[in-house]
Formats: C-alpha cells, sequence, structure tokens
C-alpha cells in the first residue's frame, strides 16, 4: 500500500525535529566567567566543573571560561588548580540566561605528595670482570674484547641453558647446536670454544661433558674473543667463555619464580642468600630448580633438576674460604636429532623426529665442587688458590642417518632399502668422566713514576679420567616402510627404517 504525499510526512518530521531542538535550547543556560590570580592577572589551565553534571573545561589563555547548555537548576561550581586553593561556588542558571561567576585564585600552603621516579641507566652493565677472570683491572683498560651477560639480562631474556639465546646478546658468538641436550656447543669468530666452558676461571671441558649449566644458578657468563694466554696457555685462537656461579653476598634476599611456556615448558626456582652467624662472616646461598619440557620435534623431551648450595667464611679482614657444589641431573630423549631429506631443505616438517620412545630415554647426572681460599696481603697484592673435582656420567643415545638411506641402486656394501627410506643407526653412549683441577695465582699492582703495572702470575693443574662405551650400529630393518613416520603404536621394536613424509617419491 502506498502512502499519498510522502513528501508531506518528510517535511512534517524535519519541522518536528527543528521545533524540538529550538525549545531544547531555549530551556538551557549558560555560566560564564573569568579567573585570575591575586595581582588581577588571567590565569590559563584552570579546572572548571559544575558538579552532578559532565560539564566542564580548562580556561583559556584570557583566563575566561564558558560552559553552555546547562539545564536550569541550581549547581555547585568548583574551581580546581595546583597551587592554588580549591574553590566552591553556588549558582542557579534559569532558562535562557547567562549567569558570570568570577574567582580570584589563591596561593595554596599545602604540599603535594611526593612522587620519586627512578631509572637504572647501566642495568646490564658490569664494568669490572669477576675475580676468577684474573685480570684485576676495569674492562675498558683490559687490553681484550670482554663482553658479560650478566643474570639480570638472563632472567629478563628468560634464557634457562647457555644454548638458549646467550650468543644473541654478543658478537662474533654462535651456537650452531650439536647435543644441545646435554652441552654447549659455542663458536667464537669462528672457531670451536670445545665440551664445555670455563666455570670460575677453571678448564672444566672433558670429553661430552660436563652437562651445561642452567642459568638459576649463574651469576654471570664472560666472553673473551681472541686468544687468552692471561688465564692459560691453550685456549682456542677464537676466544673462551667463562661462566661464573652465584655465591653468598650475605644480603638476606630471598626468591622464588615460576615459568611457564610453550611446548609443555613447567619451570620453577628458588634463591636464598642470607647468613648463618650474628657477625656475618659465616654466609649461605641455595639455589634449586627443577623444570620438565618438550620440544617441537615429535617425542622429544629435556626433564631437569639442579641443587646448588654454597658457604662463604671470612676468616679475618683479608682472607675468606668459599665452598660450592652442584648436582645437576637431566633425563630426556637423545643427545641429538639430526633429519636429513633428498628432497632438499624444508621439504620435511619441523616437527618430524627420528627420535622414538621405544628407543629408550638418556640420562646424565653431573657433580661439580669448587673450594676457593682469598687472600689480600695488602692493596696491591692478592694471592687466589682453587681446586675443584667434577663427575660426569652419562647413559644415553643418539641418532643419525645410516649410510644406507636413500640408496637408489644395491651396491655391495650398501643394499637396497628404497629411494626415499631413511634409515636411522642408533648409537648408545655410556660416558664416565671425573677432573680434578687445581690453580693458583697471583695479582699485583706495581708503580714505576706515571707508570702502572699489573702483574698476574699463575699456576695450573689438572687431571681427567675419561671411559667412553659406545655401540653404534644400524638397527635391524625388516618390516615393509610405511608411507608416513612411525608411531608409538605402529613402530615395532628394534626395527627403524621409515619413509619420509614427503609425499614425493614412490
Amino acid at each position: 500500500m502506498s502512502t499519498p504525499f510522502p513528501f508531506l510526512y518528510r517535511a512534517f518530521g524535519i519541522f518536528v525535529f527543528l521545533f524540538s531542538s529550538f525549545i531544547s535550547n531555549a530551556q538551557t543556560g549558560t555560566v560564564q566567567g573569568r579567573i585570575t590570580d591575586g595581582n588581577g592577572q588571567p590565569t590559563a589551565g584552570v579546572s572548571i566543573g559544575l558538579q552532578g553534571t559532565s560539564l566542564g573545561m580548562n580556561t583559556d589563555a584570557d583566563g575566561d571560561f564558558r560552559l553552555a547548555n546547562v539545564v536550569p537548576g541550581t549547581y555547585t561550581l568548583g574551581v580546581r588548580m595546583v597551587g592554588f586553593v580549591t574553590q566552591e561556588r553556588v549558582v542557579t542558571v534559569g532558562a535562557d540566561q547567562t549567569v558570570t561567576a568570577n574567582f580570584v585564585l589563591n596561593p595554596s600552603n599545602q604540599r603535594l605528595q611526593e612522587v620519586v621516579v627512578t631509572g637504572e641507566h647501566d642495568r646490564y652493565n658490569r664494568n669490572k670482570p669477576s675475580e676468577s677472570l684474573r685480570l684485576g683491572e676495569p674492562l675498558l683498560e683490559a687490553p681484550q674484547n670482554i663482553q658479560v651477560v650478566t643474570s639480570k639480562l638472563l632472567a629478563d631474556q628468560q634464557i634457562f641453558n647457555p644454548t638458549e639465546g646467550v650468543t644473541r646478546n654478543v658478537s662474533g658468538v654462535v651456537a650452531p647446536g650439536h647435543w644441545n641436550n646435554v652441552y654447549a656447543r659455542i663458536t667464537i669468530r669462528g672457531f670451536n670454544s670445545g665440551f664445555g666452558s670455563l666455570r670460575n676461571g677453571m678448564n672444566v671441558g672433558n670429553y661430552f661433558g660436563p652437562l651445561m649449566e642452567d642459568m638459576s644458578f649463574v651469576d654471570r657468563i664472560e666472553f673473551v674473543k681472541g686468544p687468552g694466554g692471561f688465564l692459560m696457555a691453550n685456549t682456542e685462537p677464537g676466544g673462551f667463555y667463562n661462566v661464573v656461579t652465584k655465591t653468598p653476598t650475605g644480603t638476606g634476599r630471598k626468591s622464588v619464580g615460576l615459568t611457564l611456556g610453550s611446548f609443555g615448558t613447567y619451570r620453577a626456582t628458588t634463591d636464598i642468600d642470607g647468613k648463618l652467624s650474628n657477625d656475618g662472616k659465616l654466609q649461605y646461598r641455595l639455589n634449586l630448580m627443577g623444570q620438565t619440557s618438550d620440544s617441537y620435534a615429535g617425542y622429544e623431551f629435556n626433564n631437569r633438576v639442579a641443587l646448588a648450595p654454597s658457604l662463604r667464611y671470612q676468616l679475618d679482614e683479608r682472607t675468606t674460604i668459599t665452598a660450592q657444589y652442584t648436582y645437576q641431573r637431566s633425563q630426556f630423549s637423545q643427545a641429538g636429532n639430526y633429519l636429513f631429506s633428498p628432497d632438499g631443505f624444508k621439504s620435511v616438517s619441523r616437527n618430524v623426529s627420528i627420535y622414538d620412545p621405544l628407543m629408550g630415554k638418556s640420562n646424565v647426572s653431573d657433580h661439580s665442587s669448587f673450594l676457593t681460599v682469598e687472600h689480600q696481603f695488602n692493596d696491591n697484592w692478592k694471592v687466589t688458590g682453587q681446586v675443584s673435582y667434577l663427575s660426569y656420567k652419562m647413559r644415553g643415545l643418539s641418532t643419525w642417518v645410516a649410510d644406507s638411506s636413500f640408496v637408489p641402486t644395491p651396491t655391495r656394501s650398501k643394499r637396497l632399502i628404497g629411494p626415499n627410506v631413511l634409515q636411522r643407526s642408533v648409537s648408545s653412549y655410556d660416558v664416565d668422566n671425573t677432573s680434578t683441577l687445581g690453580q693458583v695465582f697471583v695479582n699485583g699492582n706495581v708503580t714505576t713514576g706515571p707508570i702502572q703495572h699489573r702483574i698476574i702470575v699463575g699456576f695450573d693443574a689438572s687431571s681427567r679420567t675419561m671411559l667412553l662405551l659406545p655401540n653404534m650400529a644400524p638397527w635391524p630393518s625388516t618390516w615393509a616402510a610405511s608411507t608416513t613416520p612411525p608411531t608409538r603404536s605402529t613402530l615395532p621394536r628394534r626395527r627403524l627404517p621409515w619413509v619420509l613424509p614427503t609425499g614425493r617419491r614412490a
């Protein structure tokens, strides 16, 4: 049904709207005024508001204000500005009426609540190396390129071990990755730093050990680039890194940390630092850590615990004795995961793993103890002696791609398995390592006129034993390879070949 004269309805609606707006404007009033100080000068930026409404504004450069569209009634007009006494005045506004209210501000003697803003410009900066680096001088004066990664930086970046991103903070240092569940393989200026690292200034590295340090008990990591003869004679040309563990400070500090993350990561840490005697001479520190985590690669995991107690006793004003013990245990899938494909890089999904739960688990148990004695002869001469004992035991396995993988045609040494079949070779690595280390060094300062000499004289001794029982051989391959990687339910025990899930090979 059509409506006659539709334009009349539209015209009537517009008329009603305009008339109602006119009536509404005619039924409101205005409040205006000027704000000046005690000298009669206009004051800008004063806050003006009618209580009980949303009407308000700040005065302009001439101190004037104007509040329009005020519904008739009685209101309290408030005037506020920092440094002046707050004033209020009752005003009555009528319809189509302008009310003028001027104010003169009076200074206030009331003091504002103090607000202190602090910041740390050098939150991650360290100007001096640790005592274990033996230099005894500021880093800016050291004739060596040294970079320090502090525990605060490690905590803020949530780095849990040396392979998880420590190297991103140091130029010229990379972690190419190899057995990342066991030790940190770190390359400095293109040279491999070897198994393990220096810990508290002592070369603790041994064959496939020790277990890499968890960051829960690490105070800092010092990267020294270039040959470091000042620390030891047989360092790599590219440099080395020194892991400094936490020791007592006597500050009475306690902290607990809880971290939840991707791939089933759950981590809890505790750091307790305090005094055991009233005079503060005997101090202690205890670091605890427990962590479980999976991986982006299928079936892989790494569960770790760490216990690191330490004691420090001050014999006198010049002599201190520090004892440290660290226990770490790690249970993980396998030492390394290496995957290859004849179809090139990225042809296989990153969540594919050649590890399978049927292969068993790997376990590492690591004990280390340090005893340090420091004696300050005077302001210029100091002697430090250290002894350490480390024990490392691994009962685990490593999986590699056998050379009989991806064979298109059989040969005398390589039987035909399939052009797209990967043959896994499992190695059992049972390693027992022990290290007994000792060192003593003297730091001194001597001046000859305006020239200052810094002297370092030291002696190192070590005894290491290593027992390795590898057993490497391809596992039997007597079952037909499927078109998908094996799972816990489809993989028969000790039968390991499987077809790469590329979808491009028969």
